[in-house]
């Protein structure tokens, strides 16, 4: 069995610096934990965007907590708490925080996330971490 505790994994800074940007986390991917998926936890300031983005190697099931929007290939969804939405590959999306409030989107990524962007420095980080923890 593997168990991480998600918040006292390192994070990655994503977005505009002029503004607060998102925390990304990566409990598990191949990269770090193995198996054939990735995870990843985002915490979205209020009122904060996961700025607009696709995908071409994989679909993106996100985890909505609580009340919020998605934009998917330019058109906008309320989307209610306790929802998932499927980002499909090509797919070009983004998620609102609409709230004053912050938010944590949980994402699946099926097949796994090819490493791209700022990624690399989170696999590597999130390696340094479980490698000390004995993870």
């Amino acid at each position: 069995m593997q168990m991480v505790e998600l918040y006292a994994l390192p994070c990655e800074k994503f977005g505009d610096p002029s503004v607060e940007q998102r925390e990304i986390r990566l409990p598990f991917s191949p990269q770090t934990t193995g198996g054939d998926v990735t995870i990843v936890s985002c915490r979205l300031p209020p009122h904060g965007i996961s700025e607009a983005h696709t995908h071409a190697d994989c679909d993106e099931y996100i985890l909505f907590p609580a009340d919020g929007e998605v934009e998917i290939d330019g058109v906008a969804y309320p989307v209610k708490a306790n929802s998932v939405v499927r980002a499909q590959r090509g797919e070009r999306h983004e998620c609102r925080n609409t709230s004053d409030e912050v938010m944590y989107l949980y994402c699946v990524f099926a097949p796994a996330l090819p490493p791209y962007g700022r990624y690399p420095a989170l696999i590597a980080k999130t390696n340094a971490y479980l490698q000390e923890k004995g993870i």
